[in-house]
């Protein structure tokens, strides 16, 4: 079981989750442009935090929707 976990390419799927989380967050410099009274770093701070935690997690939800797991990485799945 433990030579099956190491077969799998967990640094290809690894780096694919968190460029999913970075692609994400182009949101939240849109926002910043688009409404700069309410998303800015001064007063509306906590209303951007809250917008990169929430499109940085559902970037990373959908990643993980399409690749539950990474991809095989051995020839023979019998291991």
């Amino acid at each position: 079981m433990a030579n099956t976990f190491v077969k799998m390419n967990w640094r290809l799927w690894t780096r694919g989750l968190i460029a999913a989380f970075i692609i994400s967050e182009a949101g939240v410099g849109t926002m910043a442009v688009l409404e700069p009274e309410h998303f800015n770093i001064h007063e509306g701070f906590p209303k951007l935090a809250t917008l990169f935690l929430a499109l940085g997690i559902s970037g990373a939800l959908l990643y993980l929707k399409e690749h539950p797991l990474p991809e095989w990485n051995g020839e023979d799945r019998r291991g």
